[in-house]
């Protein structure tokens, strides 16, 4: 049970990251690069947000 509460709460980690970045790029003034850089960013949590849940629905 202890390893479920541990994913769920990365989940919920993951998913305020990914609403930051969001916002950073709607509310800043970046660079063509600097968004390249939040969008992989927001990428890579995506990846990470499946792969916890699926390691939740499997019971790992």
């Amino acid at each position: 049970m202890k390893q479920n509460v541990k994913i769920i709460r990365d989940i919920t980690t993951l998913r305020e990251s990914i609403r930051q970045n969001w916002k950073d790029l709607e509310a800043l003034h970046l660079s063509d690069e600097e968004i390249e850089g939040i969008r992989t960013h927001i990428d890579w949590c995506q990846s990470e947000l499946a792969e916890l849940r699926d390691k939740l629905v499997s019971g790992e």
